[in-house]
């Protein structure tokens, strides 16, 4: 195991060359915004933030975030105006993007890398904050202090990242549903490394609840004091710095089966191919094809943030797997794959008979008021009207009897995608 560990950092480490490049831009960054917040005379600070904050970022990371943090006491009258305070600055050095929230923040590109700045008030207490993004810093400042205990943290955490997403667990997005980093990080603290994290995952039953800072005196009283729709998912972290808030609201219940099994497996045979992000390759999927037929889709993202671009392709993959159903085709498995950077591939393996050639159109009962029923007639008069169990029919011709033929012709009013393999 010691071994296989070791090899692992290699997938989640940065290499020197790479943490100098962020390092490099980031210093750029805090130089640039920091010297024009004192020349406009503003009373704020820009602070690096997220993985980068607290040194747990995995190889390859493309995104950096950082707070403008105002002075509570001059600007706790004016949280409403931080984001246009924010960006009269930040316009003076960048060509940015604002985004809407519930503060609104900005968006550039810098050296290759995507950045965020959002704009919050400097508090040291969460009572203190004006809008829920005044409290993010606190978080950061919480993991940083278990890792000022514990130096040791910085690789558990990055190894526990690194399985996670090597294995479709990492992001608590929409459409993912997984375990964001800032609650892999409080489950390393909890646990205490990245082999007790997997142990204690793996033993996971129905509703568990975590108070690592023990806010409260038993699970009863924590669940008493959340929001109740923030306790419907199958893990409750009590939040170290927001008592009120469940760390893991966002994680969905198949992703924490698939966290169980996952952990199980690994445990029992560990490899280093756990740690291995692996691409979906359409040659793969036709290898499991089997008897089955395969329809393999691919979509374009749109060009929005990837939160956003990911719950966009996330809906269109849905839709597609409702309208074959509703057509009568049979899937007996279908998902979909996006590496966020690229198009995301939607597959189907189906049912490899066609569907008969007419269908049944149900009526109404023939129990109900004359009107219906002669409404029902007037609709079908071409067609030839039955009965049975009680209630009207039309057998008619259907248009698509291929699940390929119908994709072909539903994606014609769905952009940016098309049909890579049938």
């Amino acid at each position: 195991m010691k071994a296989i560990l070791e090899k692992a950092k290699a997938f989640a480490v940065p290499t020197k060359l790479e943490e100098k490049k962020i390092s490099e831009t980031v210093k750029k960054i805090l130089q640039k915004v920091n010297g024009q917040l004192k020349k406009s005379k503003v009373n704020a600070e820009l602070i690096v933030g997220g993985s980068v904050a607290k040194g747990t970022w995995l190889p390859g990371i493309s995104d950096i975030d950082f707070f403008m943090r105002f002075d509570y006491n001059k600007y706790k009258n004016k949280s409403g105006e931080l984001d246009n305070i924010a960006e009269k600055v930040l316009k003076k050095c960048f060509k940015i993007n604002r985004l809407h929230g519930s503060r609104d923040y900005f968006s550039l590109q810098q050296a290759g890398f995507y950045i965020e700045i959002v704009p919050v008030l400097k508090i040291t207490n969460p009572k203190q904050a004006k809008n829920i993004t005044d409290v993010s810093p606190l978080h950061i400042n919480w993991i940083k202090k278990q890792i000022k205990k514990k130096p040791e943290y910085f690789n558990e955490m990055r190894l526990s990242k690194q399985f996670f997403k090597a294995n479709g667990l990492y992001g608590a997005e929409s459409y993912i549903k997984g375990f964001s980093g800032h609650v892999i990080e409080i489950l390393v603290v909890y646990y205490g490394s990245f082999l007790k994290l997997l142990k204690g995952i793996s033993k996971y039953k129905k509703k568990q609840i975590i108070d690592i800072e023990k806010k409260y005196k038993t699970p009863a009283k924590a669940l008493e004091a959340i929001n109740p729709d923030k306790t419907q998912g199958p893990l409750i972290i009590i939040d170290p710095i927001e008592a009120g808030r469940n760390a893991a609201a966002a994680l969905g219940n198949e992703k924490l089966n698939l966290a169980v099994k996952v952990c199980e497996k690994f445990l029992a045979k560990p490899n280093i191919e756990f740690f291995k992000i692996k691409p979906i390759k359409i040659k793969d999927l036709v290898a499991k094809k089997k008897k089955r037929k395969l329809i393999i889709l691919q979509a374009e993202p749109e060009k929005r943030k990837i939160d956003i671009a990911g719950a966009k392709l996330l809906k269109k993959f849905e839709l597609l797997k409702e309208e074959l159903t509703k057509e009568g085709f049979k899937i007996s498995e279908a998902d979909w794959w996006w590496d966020e950077k690229g198009p995301a591939l939607f597959w189907f393996y189906l049912d490899p008979k066609s569907l008969s050639k007419t269908k049944i159109h149900w009526g109404p009962p023939v129990s109900v008021k004359e009107e219906f029923i002669k409404g029902f007639k007037r609709s079908w008069k071409k067609s030839k009207i039955k009965k049975t169990k009680g209630r009207y029919y039309v057998e008619i011709k259907r248009k698509f009897i291929k699940p390929e033929d119908f994709l072909k012709n539903l994606i014609k009013k769905i952009k940016k995608l098309k049909i890579a393999r049938s």
